[in-house]
């Protein structure tokens, strides 16, 4: 009887590389819904994952830091609705949060409408003093 593979692609801790404050997360460090359906994305072993169809997008990760909610929102014409920096969105986070675990996440499940093209290289979560 073979075994069930899920295809979804859950996340390999091993991936995350620590360098001082600051952790980076590749494709494969990620949990991604539908992630090991060659039909709705292409995830390489080294590279960008590349998103080709899914009416469910479902990126999201964890790692040990600080936990605090904050939600950036799309348009409809893709666009986020709240300023973002050069670096990427930045979150000011208590050093002392009851939860050390930081949840992060990339979500648009609510159009049911087709997406594709996004094309994700890391996630980057740098702590600042």
């Amino acid at each position: 009887m073979p075994l069930f593979r899920s295809p979804h692609l859950i996340a390999d801790i091993n991936k995350v590389q620590v360098r001082g404050d600051t952790w980076e997360i590749p494709p494969r460090g990620l949990n991604i819904v539908w992630g090991n359906d060659p039909r709705y994305w292409s995830i390489p072993i080294d590279g960008p994952a590349g998103l080709i169809q899914v009416c469910w997008l479902e990126v999201s990760g964890s790692i040990q830091g600080n936990y605090q909610y904050e939600e950036a929102s799309l348009n409809q014409t893709g666009k986020l609705t709240i300023p973002m920096k050069p670096s990427g969105l930045e979150i000011d986070v208590p050093i002392d949060a009851a939860d050390p675990t930081l949840y992060f996440g990339l979500y648009e499940v609510w159009s049911g409408k087709w997406k594709g093209g996004l094309e994700i290289h890391k996630a980057t979560v740098r702590q600042a003093f």
